[in-house]
C-alpha cells in the first residue's frame, strides 16, 4: 500500500487509510489497520457518509466485505442516502457480496424493501438490476408472490423481455410462485418458438399438472418458512451442506 502513495500515505488518518485499503483491496493492509484500532462502523467516506463496508460492495471486494464482517461490522447501517451495503451490492450485480450481507445476522435481511422501492417515475428498482441479479432476488425471496399483485405482474413483463425466458420462469416457479393460466399460455407459446421446445413444453405441462418431484416440493415447503430471506434461513438450518446447496439453487441447471 505504501507504493500507492509512498510519501503520504502515512501522514493520512487512519480511517482514510480504511478507505484506501479497501478502495484498492488491500486485504492484509485492512487487517493491520484494524488491529491498530480503526473503527469498523466508521463514516470514512465525508461525501456520502459511506462505510467501509458501503465501498467493499461497491467495488465487489469480496475478501475485504469478509473481514469486515468478521471484525464487527454493521450491515444495516445506511449512508447518507439511506442506503445499505446490500443495495450496491444488488445494484452493481455483485452477487457473492449480496449473498453474504444476507446471510450475515446485522444485515437488514429481509428483501421486501427491495421489490417495493421505485425510482423518481414511479417504476420499481429492481428493473434496473441484471438478469443474474433477478433471479437471485428471487432465488432469496421466501415467497414473491405473497409481495403483492402489482409487483409480481411487473416481475412477469420482465420475463418477457429477456433472452433466457424459460430458465426465468422455472426459477420463479420452483421457488414456490404461481402463475395464472394466462401467463402460462403466454409462455408457452414463447417457448414453442425456442430451442428445445418440445423439453420445455413438457415441464410447463408437468408443472401446470402438479406433476413435481419430491425433492422439489419439499424444497418449496422449506423455502416457506426461511424468513425473513432463505440465504440467512438456510445458512442456520441444521442439515448438511448439500441440502443447503440445493435449497438456495447452487448448481442448479436451471
Amino acid at each position: 500500500m505504501d507504493s500507492l502513495y509512498p510519501s503520504i500515505y502515512h501522514t493520512l488518518d487512519i480511517h482514510t487509510q480504511v478507505l484506501t485499503a479497501v478502495t484498492h483491496n488491500s486485504t492484509s493492509e485492512l487487517h493491520h489497520l484494524l488491529e491498530r484500532g480503526a473503527k469498523v462502523n466508521a463514516r470514512i467516506q465525508q461525501l456520502g457518509g459511506n462505510t467501509a463496508l458501503h465501498i467493499a460492495a461497491k467495488k465487489g471486494h469480496e475478501e475485504c466485505l469478509a473481514i469486515l464482517l468478521n471484525a464487527g461490522a454493521k450491515g444495516d447501517k445506511t449512508n447518507d442516502l439511506g442506503f445499505t451495503p446490500l443495495y450496491y451490492a444488488l445494484l452493481k450485480g455483485y452477487l457473492h457480496c449480496a449473498e453474504m450481507l444476507l446471510g450475515n445476522g446485522d444485515s437488514p435481511r429481509t428483501l421486501t424493501p427491495f421489490w417495493k422501492a421505485k425510482d423518481k417515475q414511479g417504476m420499481p428498482q429492481w428493473l434496473k438490476y441484471t438478469i443474474a441479479t433477478k433471479r437471485f432476488l428471487i432465488m432469496a425471496t421466501p415467497s414473491v408472490s405473497s409481495l403483492g399483485i402489482e409487483i409480481n405482474g411487473w416481475l412477469f413483463s420482465a420475463f418477457l423481455q429477456i433472452p433466457d425466458m424459460f430458465s426465468a420462469v422455472k426459477m420463479y416457479l420452483l421457488t414456490g410462485n404461481r402463475l395464472s393460466h394466462a401467463q402460462l399460455l403466454q409462455v408457452k407459446a414463447l417457448c414453442s418458438k425456442e430451442q428445445d421446445a418440445g423439453k420445455k413444453l413438457e415441464w410447463l405441462d408437468n408443472y401446470e399438472q402438479n406433476v413435481l418431484t419430491l425433492q422439489e416440493c419439499s424444497r418449496i415447503a422449506i423455502r416457506k418458512h426461511l424468513v425473513p430471506n432463505v440465504v440467512y434461513g438456510a445458512k442456520h438450518l441444521r442439515v448438511p451442506n448439500r441440502v443447503k446447496e440445493y435449497i438456495l439453487f447452487k448448481h442448479s441447471q436451471i
